[in-house]
């Protein structure tokens, strides 16, 4: 069933759903479901099942886990920069 058009659809659907939501997560965990129903063969509990024990996994990975804390020391440093006036420092040297 991989060779399959079908498998076409997960991409598809977050990329539409992405579009129109404009809600990146929700986007993404309804392509994770949607190719969980696609890999079972379309058994509803058992793409339950796989979506949660994914989404457990990949939370729970340590390389996910840095990236995640590196991203967010980044918002924060950007976000300390900005409020602290040293944006508007930045551009007026650039100007």
């Amino acid at each position: 069933m991989s060779n399959t058009w079908i498998v076409l659809l997960p991409p598809i659907l977050v990329l539409g759903c992405a579009a129109f939501s404009h809600n990146v997560i929700l986007s993404l965990v309804l392509g994770i479901a949607s190719a969980a129903l696609i890999a079972t063969d379309f058994s509803l509990i058992s793409s339950i099942i796989l979506t949660k024990n994914t989404l457990i996994a990949k939370a729970l990975d340590p390389n996910n886990l840095y990236l995640f804390l590196f991203l967010m020391i980044l918002g924060f440093v950007i976000e300390m920069t900005t409020n602290s006036g040293g944006i508007k420092a930045y551009t007026k040297k650039l100007q």
